[in-house]
């Protein structure tokens, strides 16, 4: 049941799970109506197309041509942000390594690399609010929109190629000391493997001081001169750690507008969230991390920072734009937490986005309810950014068709968006589906779920000078929805998924609710009626057992003794067939590392039964800070949506 301080009392518990978490995102608010309405929750690209279709002059869009078709992501797009999709990751690996040729390797050279940015305006979208921008700064940021422009895409292009390293044997400190010291490329030590590895590509200046070095090569124990790694034939050596590496399209979030419920729709709210694009490699770009971590080195790289713009540095020019977003970021939190109205809200996010020029990405996340009335949940893979996390039923991004997105052409059905960018308002239920597909195995179809909400979430840097790690406000759309599969059917599906490897393990709790002691008591008696039903072989067995003991049967007649030993026998495999069945029956799973699923009793007759929930499932699961704060949000939604129901009934 939502009271009017239900969503206050969740954002401000999630928030301090977040914050106490120490895990990267350690900001998270709930967007929904403060009742318990039902919530619609509608994307929608009318305005950035409108804005497409408008006609610009030659000057206002700073370039001899326009994009010929708005449904690929440009430099041009309206209300959005970001490198454009038309390169995948490994071609810039490729380029790195001379494949495209060695006069479109910008990596080789600061001159070179220098003369890449000049196709920063056909190459990098930034979102102006007025399309008159040309030449002025957006207000509240320091530099003119052209600086930004090719800041911003420089940082992208050296984030692209760190994300691709080799590994090599770590048998020369002075060699990878050098390596280091140049700041050119990013070295990560493994000590247990005697080994570390070289992610970026070094200057072709760096190449020739350290060509006589001797390098062997960890995967295939190859030993060849540091001059001849870069080279076309080591194409596969040079690999990348992040499985779920890709150049996709995705919604950027520009504005919400809400509407209350209206004639024939009288308990329905609607959230129509405006959007615009951006993109995964943006993403990646303004937010590298290496090993789950934020690497700020990136910003010292060399050639941000030797490469002046207007007399200032790309590295100060990018550090500026964290900087702006880290103070809009504050105001916008310390707006929220002061217990306002869902409208003042609103009002004040979308102050926000307008404000910050940034990614502002859309995810999708959901719980997914098993036939047998499971909720499920998993626990996150060692290999993901956010290992050992408990993560809800689905996690990922949503994304838009895109044909210069060349990843989809070879990738698997449910890897494929369900958003199309055109002007009708469309439903992320699709997309949540989609997820439910590659995560689970879950073969249900069905685009309809029931939403939430929407959450921002971040990490709040609280000085920038002393904490770089400042993360931009991302937000996701939260849904739920039933599958007809059960828990043991799902679990089996999800052996096939194509994405399986983001979890380690899955698993499911169930709530039963009690609206009075009389009721809860009744229930246990039922429970434990049950339990011994359950167990009645043993029983039977075992009174068996005791009574042949008591009457000394085995000392009478040897035919007595035959009899009596023979019954033993039969108590003996009744015992052990009972066990091993109550054995399946708490725990059908093997390869689960808690128990199969959880059961949780809410005693609606105590006042703070939404407490003492939230600490028996944190209890039950020995979570202690692996709890991912939109699980968080999600469960306890969950929670309050089925008291709801129930009352509804």
């Amino acid at each position: 049941m939502i009271k009017s301080d239900s969503i206050y009392n969740l954002n401000k518990n999630a928030s301090n799970l977040a914050l106490n978490s120490n895990h990267d995102r350690n900001y998270i608010h709930l967007f929904r109506p403060h009742n318990n309405n039902k919530l619609n929750i509608i994307g929608s690209f009318k305005e950035s197309i409108d804005l497409e279709h408008t006609d610009y002059t030659e000057s206002d869009n700073l370039s001899s041509s326009t994009p010929s078709s708005t449904d690929i992501l440009s430099a041009f797009s309206k209300n959005s942000f970001g490198i454009i999709a038309n390169r995948d990751f490994p071609d810039f690996r490729d380029i790195s390594l001379d494949i495209y040729g060695n006069d479109k390797n910008f990596y080789k050279s600061i001159d070179a690399f220098e003369k890449e940015l000049n196709n920063a305006v056909n190459n990098f979208c930034i979102d102006r609010s007025n399309p008159n921008a040309s030449g002025t700064k957006p207000a509240g940021y320091s530099y003119a929109y052209e600086q930004y422009q090719k800041a911003l895409y420089a940082r992208c292009l050296i984030a692209a190629i760190w994300c691709f390293g080799i590994e090599l044997n770590d048998n020369n400190a002075i060699f990878k000391s050098e390596l280091e010291a140049s700041k050119e490329v990013f070295v990560v030590s493994n000590e247990d493997k005697g080994t570390f590895t070289i992610f970026g590509r070094p200057s072709d200046s760096l190449i020739t001081k350290l060509a006589y070095v001797d390098c062997t090569i960890t995967s295939n124990s190859t030993t060849m001169p540091f001059s001849q790694i870069y080279k076309k034939d080591n194409q596969k050596l040079l690999k990348s750690s992040n499985p779920s590496l890709y150049s996709g399209v995705l919604p950027r979030l520009v504005s919400i507008k809400t509407a209350e419920p209206s004639t024939g729709n009288n308990t329905v709210e609607k959230m129509t969230l405006s959007l615009g694009r951006t993109s995964y490699m943006t993403i990646m770009g303004l937010h590298f991390t290496s090993g789950g971590t934020y690497q700020s080195s990136l910003l010292d790289h060399p050639y941000l920072i030797n490469i002046m713009l207007n007399g200032v540095s790309l590295s100060e020019i990018n550090k500026d734009f964290d900087r702006q977003e880290s103070f809009l970021q504050h105001k916008l939190v310390e707006t929220l937490n002061s217990n306002i109205s869902y409208e003042d809200e609103v009002k004040a996010l979308n102050d926000y986005l307008s404000k910050s020029f940034n990614v502002h990405n859309v995810n999708i996340s959901g719980n997914v309810i098993t036939g047998d009335s499971y909720c499920l949940f998993t626990k996150r893979a060692d290999k993901m950014t956010d290992k050992n996390q408990y993560y809800c039923s689905v996690n990922g991004g949503s994304e838009i068709i895109d044909t210069s997105v060349r990843y989809y052409k070879n990738s698997n059905l449910e890897d494929i968006p369900t958003i199309d960018y055109s002007d009708a308002p469309f439903y992320f239920g699709s997309e949540l589906t989609r997820e439910s597909i590659a995560e689970l195995g879950d073969t249900d179809t069905s685009p309809y779920w029931t939403y939430y909400g929407l959450t921002c979430m971040s990490h709040l840097t609280d000085s920038y000078e002393t904490d770089s790690n400042c993360l931009w406000m991302h937000f996701n759309v939260l849904g739920e929805k039933t599958s007809p599969y059960t828990l043991e059917q799902i679990n089996t599906m999800r052996s096939s998924a194509s994405e399986k490897f983001e979890s380690k393990s899955l698993h499911g709790y169930s709530i039963t609710q009690y609206r009075t002691r009389h009721e809860y008591a009744i229930s246990r008696l039922v429970k434990y009626t049950q339990f011994l039903q359950d167990i009645s072989d043993i029983i039977i067995a075992v009174i068996i057992a005791i009574q042949l003991i008591i009457n000394h049967h085995f000392t009478d007649s040897i035919a007595n003794t035959a009899f009596s030993f023979a019954l033993a026998i039969v108590a003996l495999i009744l015992i052990i067939k009972s066990c091993i069945d109550l054995h399946k029956k708490s725990k059908i799973y093997s390869n689960f590392i808690i128990k199969t699923y959880n059961h949780f009793n809410i005693k609606l007759y105590k006042c703070d039964y939404t407490n003492e929930f939230n600490n028996s499932f944190q209890h039950k699961l020995n979570a202690n800070n692996e709890l991912d704060s939109i699980f968080y949000v999600l469960t306890n939604m969950h929670l309050l949506t089925m008291i709801k129901d129930k009352e509804d009934d």
